[in-house]
């Protein structure tokens, strides 16, 4: 991420409003963003006998990237397949899965595993379609949650509401859908007063759109965000798009953003790779992948090519995974890295080709923080608030946040609540365009009294803003104190470095106040200390200035710094006079010795490189057989010479013939089991067939069995040195002596 660039920031006012008094403004704690809002979720499966192994199959895999993928380790989820009471026995509704929280590995487990339980019903056996059931049955678990916990329930169904031969549902069987449509009707009334969503997802020729979409309008309503969209109906026309179709209504009843997909080809025993991108301000992500076989192995890799643990940390990120031995694995992750995942699948030599896929599912939880300027107005006085936003990790640049919506939204006493529009382009009081601050203005109203709040709201796909008001109160004109804090922004600064800045005060109090000058809305792990400790500041009409150092110390987290600098009463520190968003980076500054390693680096690395590249063409020279030849003696004369094929090779292979009792040289054919000659550095091995190894040097001669016939090396790559004497011939049976001196660079005769 990158940290906010602006040249100056400097709260205050106009001289007209320096007056406020005091304020009453309770000082905010560092802004950690909390953990992702717990849901409580129902999947209702359909398992009636009109359903194809392909759609049940499709079922499965929806219902397991639902109960894997949720964030929150709060969340209850439960998974129930349904059909209908014929008297067979089985029963309306089979609740494969308890309502349970999925708050560790063996439990998230376990959901990857009794949602496989989920079956069609074998023909003739209570396999109709009975919605009223099923609805109850969700209904029911849904209840015991927290009140204020969304409750969603989904629907996947590849039919319509037939009880006929249902028995429970009255005597008359022409009368038995008409009951059972009339006590639907009622549960989903039900449903919309327990604030119980619905997101029907149909599939297949015989789904009535319309009915699927008054399951959705009648249910609850409630949205899980600022933008969010209301529940809906899904109808695709093919099993193979239900996955993608609950994936995506999921994403939008959790308030969550889903990636495109990348999807491959894995065949048998190979392997490969599956991208997916994770954004910037994403807080929490799953990487659902979907193997096909369980016995695919994955393993995923973060955006600087790391491989990262399936459970544990690494750095700022928390990992879990489940689903290994299934067919659908997924990897939550907790302050994932921005940009582009690798996910690697491996098939065994047994697993059938595979078509696999992979998405993320993401959702960013972000804390708009909120600094009002003046911190206490007077009605009808205008003021300024400007937003920064930030997840665990830090500040968000800019770019992060294009397409998403911020604003805030301004209530309090006496007033109706306001939007207040806010803005990044760097006009109507905005310090910078495109810094990632936006700020925006508004005039208190006159009918405001008593207390007064302003609340950073941040909406788009995926985002949730934890709000945190800034709260003060409406006083009524009079004498006051009035700080403006001034200090650069956008700088960076090393650890243990300073930043100076400057304090301008207006006291009409009549008398004078100890102020302190206190860091606030720190980002995790940024510490600073400001000096000095407590200002006094003087009775006065006009404006007095102090100076101040804010001090980031050596073991300060690096990366954006965002601080909010806030003047407060030394006796009270819920008075607050002023403050200001100041932002940094904090890095260790460019070395220029750094540089000059790096060059005489790349100097040494090149060098090394050359004399490599040398080293392996002498080495491939050494052991080229290609100028070669073998040499037949016979009766101590030259016989017979045969070359080396004329290509480049590290072996000579070549066979030694009878023929009438005479030795004869010829290429071994492919396959045939024949002599091989190499070169190592000076020295030859020549493999006889059903004989041990024979190292030779230049010059030396090899006794073929069964005669007195001799074979010996002629390297055209050598001369003859002048005034030495052949070295006498050697056998097979004699050891490889390479201690004496019979090297001879001559030619072998």
């Amino acid at each position: 991420m990158i940290a906010f660039r602006t040249r100056t920031l400097a709260t205050g006012v106009a001289a007209a409003g320096l007056f406020a008094v005091m304020v009453p403004l309770p000082a905010q704690a560092a802004p950690g963003v909390g953990e992702p809002k717990p849901v409580d979720v129902v999947v209702l499966v359909d398992e009636s006998g009109s359903l194809r192994p392909e759609g049940v199959d499709a079922e499965r895999e929806a219902a397991k990237i639902i109960t894997q993928s949720e964030f929150s380790a709060a969340s209850r989820l439960a998974v129930v397949g349904f059909a209908s009471d014929n008297g067979q026995g089985q029963g309306p509704v089979d609740v494969v899965c308890p309502m349970a929280a999925a708050n560790t590995g063996p439990a998230r487990e376990k959901f990857a595993t009794c949602v496989d339980r989920i079956k069609i019903r074998e023909p003739g056996r209570d396999d109709d379609t009975d919605f009223p059931s099923a609805v109850r049955q969700g209904l029911q678990m849904l209840r015991g949650g927290a009140e204020d916990r969304p409750k969603i329930m989904f629907l996947l169904t590849d039919g319509q509401l037939d009880v006929s031969d249902s028995p429970r549902w009255g005597g008359v069987a022409d009368l038995r859908n008409r009951a059972a449509q009339a006590e639907l009707d009622t549960l989903l009334a039900r449903a919309r007063t327990e604030k119980v969503q619905v997101w029907p997802l149909g599939f297949g020729a015989q789904v009535d759109r319309a009915k699927l979409a008054a399951f959705a309008a009648a249910g609850g309503q409630q949205l899980c965000n600022t933008g969010a969209r209301r529940p809906e109906a899904t109808v695709v026309s093919a099993p193979a798009d239900v996955v993608a179709a609950l994936q995506a209504a999921f994403a939008a009843a959790r308030c969550a953003a889903l990636s495109g997909e990348s999807k491959a080809e894995l065949p048998t025993g190979e392997t490969t790779e599956l991208e997916v991108d994770v954004p910037a301000i994403a807080t929490y992500g799953s990487l659902t992948v979907l193997k096909g076989d369980p016995t695919v192995e994955v393993d995923y890799h973060d955006p600087q090519g790391a491989t990262v643990p399936k459970n544990g940390t690494a750095g700022a990120s928390t990992f879990e995974a489940s689903g290994e031995r299934s067919a659908v694995e997924v990897l939550r992750i907790k302050n994932p890295a921005p940009g582009t995942w690798k996910i690697g699948l491996r098939s065994s030599p047994r697993t059938p080709d595979q078509r696999v896929s992979a998405r993320v599912l993401w959702q960013g939880v972000v804390q708009a923080s909120v600094v009002v300027d003046p911190p206490q107005p007077t009605s009808g006085q205008q003021v300024t608030a400007s937003v920064d936003i930030m997840t665990p990790t830090g500040a968000i640049d800019a770019a992060s946040l294009a397409g998403l919506t911020v604003s805030v939204e301004m209530s309090g006493e006496g007033i109706k609540p306001a939007t207040v529009p806010v803005r990044d382009d760097g006009r109507d009081g905005d310090r910078e365009a495109g810094d990632g601050q936006f700020t925006g203005r508004v005039t208190v109203p006159a009918s405001a009294s008593g207390s007064l709040s302003f609340t950073g709201v941040v909406s788009g796909d995926g985002i949730v803003t934890d709000k945190r008001p800034a709260t003060t109160s409406v006083q009524s004109s009079g004498a006051s104190l009035y700080a403006s804090v001034q200090a650069p922004s956008g700088e960076r600064v090393s650890p243990g470095g300073s930043v100076e800045g400057v304090v301008a005060f207006a006291n009409t109090l009549g008398r004078a106040v100890d102020v302190r000058l206190v860091p606030a809305n720190l980002d995790d792990g940024t510490l600073v200390t400001i000096q000095p400790a407590t200002m006094r500041v003087s009775v006065g009409n006009g404006t007095s200035q102090q100076k101040f150092t804010m001090t980031f110390a050596g073991d300060s987290r690096r990366g954006p710094a965002q601080v909010t600098l806030r003047v407060v009463d030394a006796g009270d520190d819920k008075i607050v006079y002023g403050n200001a968003a100041v932002a940094y980076t904090v890095e260790p500054p460019p070395r220029t010795w750094f540089w000059v390693g790096v060059s005489a680096g790349a100097v040494a690395v090149f060098a090394l490189l050359v004399w490599f590249v040398v080293f392996l063409r002498r080495w491939a020279a050494e052991r080229n057989v290609r100028p070669l030849a073998i040499v037949l003696y016979r009766d101590g004369r030259q016989a017979q010479v045969l070359d080396a094929p004329d290509r480049r090779a590290r072996q000579f292979r070549f066979a030694v013939r009878d023929e009438s009792g005479l030795h004869r040289l010829d290429l071994a054919a492919p396959g045939e089991y024949a002599y091989s000659l190499e070169r190592r550095s000076g020295i030859y091995l020549l493999r006889p067939p059903d004989l041990p190894a024979v190292e030779l040097v230049a010059g030396q001669r090899f006794d073929l069995p069964g005669g007195a016939d001799q074979i010996g090396i002629n390297d055209e790559g050598r001369r003859p040195a002048p005034g030495r004497p052949a070295p006498r011939p050697r056998s097979a049976a004699e050891p490889n002596d390479l201690g004496g001196s019979n090297d001879d660079d001559s030619l072998v005769w």
